[in-house]
């Protein structure tokens, strides 16, 4: 929440504090972006002076234009799966790398400070996350959420990732236009078929069916709770 100044001096005065809080002050900027379904193939065969290599992109839907005005405390970028689907990421036994870019330029950021710290968290993880590389830069031409995962090589899926920087500067009134969003798995020593279809590197499958039952666990435990409060609440009158 980010509050104008004779606002502010008003609560400081009303609350007798010298300065508010820093999280009432807080006002952090989250980026929302989701995956397209189609998957970009670019191969390149194995010739004199280089091996064969696999790249696959998924385009991601981003909002066009990204203000940074008042922004402070952290800074966000949520990739999401299409509705009741998966993000799956399945590396050959060579490995590859994931390059997640979600760009955004014609503007200066780097009135957003320095970036304390970086934490990533998966909802619907399948398998085992690969080590986050590198995150997002604060530049004179723009703000670049430039996501890296480096060399890995199990296979793992998600419906939803969330990478946020906490950060030590204060927006300027700045906007910025949208560039390259794209998700890309890169093997650079591919050893797949080299003819279509080739392996699938990165795709997108329907989100898995819970198991008949499971579904209706939280329903059951959650009425059984309630059954028991209702109860309490009768002996106590």
């Amino acid at each position: 929440m980010n509050i104008p100044s004779p606002l502010r001096t008003l609560l400081m005065a009303a609350l007798g504090l010298s300065a508010l809080p820093a999280t009432l002050l807080a006002s952090p900027l989250s980026v929302d972006v989701t995956s397209e379904t189609t998957v970009v193939s670019d191969y390149r065969p194995a010739d004199f002076f280089f091996v064969a290599s696999l790249s696959q992109s998924i385009n991601l839907i981003a909002p066009p234009t990204l203000s940074i005005n008042g922004v402070t405390d952290s800074v966000s970028l949520t990739l999401s799966a299409p509705a009741g689907r998966i993000l799956q990421v399945d590396p050959l036994a060579e490995g590859l790398s994931l390059f997640i870019d979600v760009n955004y330029v014609d503007g200066d950021a780097t009135s957003l400070g320095n970036i304390l710290t970086t934490d990533i968290s998966f909802e619907g993880l399948a398998g085992t996350a690969p080590t986050l590389s590198s995150s997002l830069g604060f530049y004179p031409y723009g703000l670049l959420f430039q996501i890296r995962f480096y060399d890995f090589s199990n296979a793992f899926s998600f419906t939803r990732m969330t990478v946020t920087s906490t950060i030590d500067g204060t927006g300027a009134n700045v906007t910025f236009n949208r560039q390259t969003v794209m998700i890309q798995a890169q093997d650079t020593d591919y050893s797949g078929p080299t003819t279509e279809p080739y392996a699938a590197l990165l795709s997108t499958a329907p989100a898995p069916v819970p198991e008949p039952g499971t579904a209706i666990l939280p329903l059951a435990l959650g009425a059984l709770l309630l059954q028991r409060l209702q109860k309490r609440s009768r002996l106590a009158a």
